[in-house]
């Protein structure tokens, strides 16, 4: 290979290679994402958990379903247990459980 530009080895595929790169990564980009929902383990108002909880819960049950529809790609059933089962130790002021109910992980 010549140096084209001092320094830097070029190649034939070099301008191939870099325009797909480009292609991928905006691609990537526009599909990929990640989203947290960080909640403190004791909550302080027992209704507002629970009422949280609930929600995350519907977004489990519902998203899986939607993100078929829309031809994402849902979060994986062993992922959703694994958060789901974390639920169990968010509790109220009081220490006491504030999710009593079944998980849904039944995507």
């Amino acid at each position: 290979m010549h140096d084209a530009i001092p320094g830097r080895l070029q190649s034939p595929c070099t301008s191939t290679c870099a325009s797909l790169h480009r292609s991928l990564y905006s691609l990537l980009r526009d599909i990929t994402g990640a989203t947290f929902a960080l909640i403190y383990k004791q909550q302080q108002r027992r209704l507002t958990a629970i009422e949280m909880l609930r929600f995350f819960d519907w977004s489990y049950r519902a998203g899986a379903k939607l993100a078929d529809e829309l031809q994402y790609v849902p979060m994986p059933n062993d992922v959703a247990q694994m958060i789901e089962s974390a639920w169990a130790e968010v509790t109220d002021a009081h220490g006491q459980p504030a999710w009593t109910e079944p998980t849904t992980a039944k995507h």
